[in-house]
């Protein structure tokens, strides 16, 4: 990998999710972090933090940085595949709110 490789990124998209608690935040991205980017793992880079601005909700930031719009959608879309089955699993084994 060329030691340039970030002046290379030609394609990058940034996504917040809005997360009820802080807890529930931490949890999402202790999960789905280790997880590498399905094709191109070389080539592509990808960032997940959360951001506490209070009073507003926890945001989750997701920014998909890849050489090709192909590979910077198709980067997103798995990782939103497994946010959505982590968020799923919270849901079914959360207690119910008050």
């Amino acid at each position: 990998m060329p030691a340039d490789w970030h002046v290379l990124e030609r394609e990058s998209r940034t996504l917040e999710v809005p997360v009820p608690t802080e807890e529930q935040a931490e949890t999402i991205v202790r999960t789905i972090s280790p997880d590498k980017p399905v094709k191109s793992p070389h080539f592509i880079r990808r960032s997940i933090h959360i951001l506490s601005d209070p009073p507003l909700l926890p945001r989750i930031r997701i920014t998909i940085a890849a050489l090709t719009l192909r590979q910077a959608r198709v980067s997103m879309d798995h990782l939103l595949s497994d946010l959505e089955l982590v968020v799923e699993t919270i849901a079914a084994f959360s207690p119910p709110s008050p």
